[in-house]
């Protein structure tokens, strides 16, 4: 059920971010990503890198109904789309699920 909020990445939309635009292009994702897995820079999403553990930590307790909904539209278009990238999300930040 935790892995269920692993992708808090581009749905939780406390940050100024628009992630809505990130989840839209292919490129933009891929980076943010990659930040979160350590292979590449954080030019927009490291206020994310650095509050991810936590938001994975609670589940995402702190978040509104329409981030939630927003971190279920993420979470499908990754785990659809980029599933070896969703595998290697969930073993770095839920190494136990």
């Amino acid at each position: 059920m935790r892995a269920f909020f692993i992708l808090a990445i581009v749905v939780v939309a406390v940050y100024a971010v628009d992630y809505a635009a990130i989840l839209q292009d292919e490129t933009r994702l891929k980076a943010a990503v990659d930040c979160l897995l350590d292979r590449g820079p954080c030019v927009e999403v490291q206020e994310l890198k650095d509050k991810f553990p936590q938001l994975v930590a609670t589940d995402c307790g702190s978040c509104t109904p329409e981030q939630k909904i927003r971190f279920e539209i993420a979470k499908k278009i990754i785990q659809d789309n980029y599933p070896a990238d969703f595998e290697a999300l969930k073993a770095k930040y839920l190494p136990s699920s």
